[in-house]
């Protein structure tokens, strides 16, 4: 995916990705690289949540955080009825297998990319990474905690329904605050944007 004109933020992504591979690996990360990556991540996340928005209805964005790097926004910006995720959380979560954890190791998805680097094309490496579904569903998440809050439900138990609700749908295991969520019906062909 490529964009006609750069994302203002792109300078704080590719910073970011830079600092997180550093502090991960001890390595450098090209600013090339970081740049193409970041670029990519920006344009596919503003596609999935133009996509995600208009089949859902619930509005979803970047929104600028000062002296950070923007958060993406489910639901109208107030109090107790909408769900934030900052970008550094996300990249983070792209990046490392534990988020939190004083050593981490890469994530597959990156070993995988960074294991291509110079042997294929950086736009077909990212295509190949899983960036997408990754990206489609943390805003699908975002989507389905912003209409938890909304029927009522406190934080907690709006992430853990939207976690349900997402590993259900993607086929897949999260975690939320220490609780599991997984697929429990019988298996079908479904996504949540179908």
């Amino acid at each position: 995916m490529t964009s006609c004109a750069p994302d203002p933020h792109l300078p704080q992504v590719a910073a970011y990705l830079i600092q997180v591979h550093r502090e991960a690996t001890g390595q450098p990360l090209p600013p090339e690289t970081a740049c193409a990556y970041g670029a990519d991540l920006l344009l596919r996340l503003a596609v999935l949540c133009e996509t995600v928005q208009h089949r859902s209805g619930t509005p979803i964005t970047l929104v600028d955080r000062p002296g950070a790097l923007p958060e993406l926004l489910a639901g109208k910006s107030a109090p107790g009825v909408h769900a934030t995720t900052p970008l550094d959380h996300l990249i983070r979560n792209l990046l490392l297998q534990e988020v939190d954890a004083p050593t981490v190791g890469l994530t597959r998805r990156w070993r995988v990319f960074l294991a291509g680097l110079g042997k294929r094309d950086v736009c077909a490496l990212i295509e190949d990474s899983g960036l997408t579904e990754f990206l489609l569903m943390q805003v699908w998440f975002r989507v389905r905690t912003s209409a938890f809050l909304q029927q009522g439900l406190e934080m907690v138990a709006a992430q853990r329904a939207a976690a349900q609700a997402v590993a259900e749908a993607f086929d897949v295991t999260i975690v939320t605050q220490g609780h599991s969520h997984q697929r429990t019906r019988t298996p079908c062909s479904r996504s949540p944007l179908n």
